[in-house]
């Protein structure tokens, strides 16, 4: 019994190490290489010369303001959503105003506590100066009773004066629209408690539109009020043209870049708040500004992103992320991403991928 256990030991771990030797030997195999993918390449270069310079820049309303209330109070209802057009005038938000009501109350019953007692001085004014001209009553005494009465008056025009100021203050829990336009956001909902200056809703002009674009300060010695400038709109595909009609003075809150704001010539009804332009502006010939073009057909587009593959190190594919500008014909200009040197793929015998290998035709 002890020679067959013994031996049955031994093959057991026999066939042990045959199974860890087979596992290790196939973990240790080398994992097949990926096939390289050819493409073709361009050098990027910057010998296409624009005169100018472009910057970005995106759609804005002309008129826009944002509802908010001086009053703090619970909402009880919102007459708006975003995209709705609303009439000048209209009531757009109601809030709770049962506090006032309370206060109008006090006033009035004030008021009407003063009335009585200039009623009571004025009998006593009228008294006392009939007396004083009877030279029954010295002076002293009818200044007395005149200091009386119009301080009864004094107080009667005060309580009438906070009468007024209270009613001012229905305004504010009834809040009108200020113009004719669109709602573009709401950011509180009836049953919210409104604070004092917190927006509630901003409503834009309809139809009046205009570009504000960051110039640099390296740039915008070259710009002018009245001066033209090309706009394209990246999202319609559409070129159209603005006029500057202001130009900041200080760029100390806005990191260096000059806003500047372009009216708008265009009846396209497709322009919507919030989209992005490029803002090209003519500049001196003599200060030509060098820009970068690349193939329509090499961009990649993934969601709002555009970018294009450029061959890196050890020749494989990188994805690069490019801020686009205007269209020339078949190129577009590159505002940022890629620069002069850089190998652009333009066409490739299969689908690329970050990382992918290439052989270069």
């Amino acid at each position: 019994m002890k020679t067959l256990h013994i031996t049955l030991l031994v093959a057991g771990l026999f066939t042990l190490m045959t199974i860890v030797g087979c596992s290790s030997h196939e973990e240790s195999a080398p994992i097949a290489k990926m096939e390289p993918i050819t493409v073709e390449i361009q050098n990027v270069s910057s010998s296409n010369k624009v005169s100018g310079f472009s910057v970005s820049g995106n759609v804005q309303p002309k008129k826009e303001a944002n509802i908010s209330t001086r009053m703090m109070g619970y909402i009880t209802g919102i007459n708006a959503e975003v995209g709705d057009y609303i009439t000048k005038g209209k009531v757009l938000i109601n809030i709770s105003n049962s506090d006032l009501q309370a206060k109008l109350g006090q006033v009035k019953a004030n008021i009407t506590q003063a009335e009585a007692g200039l009623q009571n001085a004025k009998k006593d004014y009228d008294r006392f100066t009939t007396l004083f001209e009877q030279s029954s009553v010295t002076q002293k005494e009818l200044d007395d009773i005149s200091t009386h009465y119009n301080m009864a008056k004094a107080g009667v025009e005060a309580a009438k004066q906070m009468e007024n100021e209270v009613k001012s203050q229905f305004a504010y829990t009834r809040i009108t629209a200020p113009f004719s336009g669109t709602i573009t956001a709401k950011y509180a909902n009836s049953g919210d408690l409104a604070n004092p200056g917190m927006p509630l809703l901003t409503i834009a002009k309809a139809g009046q539109y205009q570009v504000v674009a960051m110039v640099p300060e390296n740039q915008i010695s070259s710009i002018k009020t009245g001066q033209k400038a090309t706009i394209w709109l990246k999202s319609i595909e559409k070129e159209i043209y603005g006029i500057v009609n202001e130009i900041a003075v200080s760029s100390s809150n806005t990191g260096g870049q000059f806003i500047v704001k372009l009216n708008l010539y265009t009846h396209d009804h497709k322009l919507y708040a919030g989209m992005f332009t490029t803002v090209s502006f003519e500049g001196n010939q003599d200060k030509q500004q060098e820009t970068i073009l690349i193939p329509e057909n090499s961009l990649v587009q993934k969601g709002g992103l555009k970018g294009v593959y450029t061959v890196g190190a050890d020749n494989v594919a990188i994805l690069r992320w490019l801020r686009i500008g205007r269209k020339y014909g078949d190129n577009y200009e590159v505002l940022s991403g890629l620069s002069k040197g850089d190998k652009l793929i333009v066409s490739s015998q299969s689908r690329l991928y970050n990382g992918a290998p290439l052989t270069i035709k």
